[in-house]
């Protein structure tokens, strides 16, 4: 049966409601229809499931949101199912090392910090995300390959340090953050599709790092590939800017390209 409880919060939201252990908040700015989840008394643990619509005093809410911080720290808590909602906020899931697995089904935009130092993260599904923000899987150790088909933005640090990668694949971005995937000294393999510009350090220290695929890059900032002593030849035939720092002394590089 679930669990119900009505409190008025008048620093945060308007009301809070819990049902089934996941508490709620209610803002007339989100409509009169809306709420989102919110960060409850206790710390939230085992297997959650966040639903699309939630059922209170004969009205029906749609959860459009995950707050900042509402998970943040939740150390027992083990997966997360998310199925109606689109946003997760900052930090939402940071810090939470015993997370293991994470579904995003209709998810489209991740915050920044929104899943930062889940260490224990394996399983990643998110099939509509477009937007990850500023070290959104910062040192998500645990990660081992990445599909993100979808995504249109990829923000600073976003993956930074998730030591467990192996291969990337990226299909529709057109830009990647600064240090996105610094760090990251299991990856092997990154094909990036669709991206235009790679930005400064972007693949940092990816010292396992043995082939790019550079389909369509125009532009390669600073150091995006240095410290890569794996990397031994590029093809940069549509490249036509990168700096001279872009790739490590002695890589060699192929195909026609201009650069400052």
């Amino acid at each position: 049966m679930a669990m119900l409880l009505w409190t008025f919060n008048a620093s945060a939201h308007d009301y809070e409601f819990t049902i089934d252990g996941i508490c709620y908040g209610i803002n007339e700015t989100d409509g009169r229809d809306a709420c989102k989840v919110v960060r409850g008394d206790r710390a939230y643990a085992g297997d959650i499931t966040i639903p699309y619509k939630v059922k209170y005093r004969g009205r029906t809410y749609r959860v459009v949101s995950i707050a900042e911080k509402s998970f943040a720290g939740c150390r027992g808590l083990k997966s997360v199912k998310i199925g109606g909602l689109t946003s997760i906020g900052e930090s939402a899931f940071a810090d939470c090392k015993g997370l293991t697995r994470v579904s995003l089904s209709n998810i489209t935009h991740i915050g920044s910090k929104a899943f930062s130092g889940c260490t224990g993260l394996t399983d990643l599904r998110m099939s509509n995300i477009t937007h990850i923000g500023d070290n959104a899987f910062f040192g998500c150790k645990g990660l081992t390959s990445l599909n993100l088909s979808v995504v249109t933005h990829i923000g600073d640090s976003a993956f930074a340090d998730c030591t467990g990668l192996t291969r990337v694949k990226l299909r529709s971005i057109t830009q990647i953050g600064s240090y996105a995937f610094s760090g990251c000294r299991g990856l092997t393999t990154a094909d990036i599709g669709a991206v235009t510009t790679i930005s400064a350090y972007a693949f940092w220290n990816c010292s396992g790092l043995r082939n790019v695929i550079l389909d369509y890059v125009t532009s390669i900032g600073d150091h995006a590939f240095g410290q890569c002593p794996r990397l031994k030849r590029v093809n940069v035939g549509k490249v036509t800017k990168y700096e001279d720092s872009a790739f490590d002394v002695g890589v060699r590089l192929s195909g026609r390209t201009n650069h400052r």
